[in-house]
């Protein structure tokens, strides 16, 4: 079934761009339609690094402080550097998080990228990948952003 984008914006939340993102990123897909992945990954591209700019900023906003007030970073046992949080700190940055990744991300639907974004939502609408679990409740996600009346006109 070929459906057609009406609307001029796409609107997305946050983590629901970040795990389709992630997830169109590991399917395996032939020709055209591997192009067309590319091309929307691009475009999701700009949300993951809006979120990641912004989840530092509050990693930093929440983190303890040194002597001159900047964030404090520790090491693990692994080398690996993250911020040094309270636990109370910790919780206040997780419902931060949680925030900011249930807000919109709006995608402008424009000629250069209509093709792309339709080809995608009928990619999701006719799948024939099964779903369970998590993944489940993600691919339902995806497909609603795309089959909101006020987005396409099947």
């Amino acid at each position: 079934m070929s459906n057609k984008i009406n609307a001029e914006v796409l609107h997305i939340k946050l983590n629901t761009a970040i795990s389709l993102y992630r997830w169109l990123a590991t399917v395996p897909l032939k020709g055209q339609l591997s192009r067309r992945r590319t091309e929307f990954i691009k475009i999701i591209d700009n949300a993951v690094r809006y979120l990641d700019e912004k989840r530092n900023g509050l990693l930093e906003e929440f983190a303890n402080k040194d002597k001159d007030l900047n964030p404090r970073k520790l090491a693990d046992k692994d080398g690996n550097i993250r911020y040094d949080l309270s636990p109370d700190s910790e919780v206040k940055f997780r419902k931060a998080l949680e925030e900011l990744l249930s807000l919109n991300y709006d995608i402008d639907i424009t000629k250069d990228n209509k093709d792309t974004i339709e080809d995608i939502a009928n990619f999701l609408n006719d799948t024939d990948i099964e779903f369970s679990g998590q993944l489940a409740n993600d691919y339902y996600e995806w497909c609603q952003v795309f089959d909101n009346e006020r987005q396409i006109s099947k």
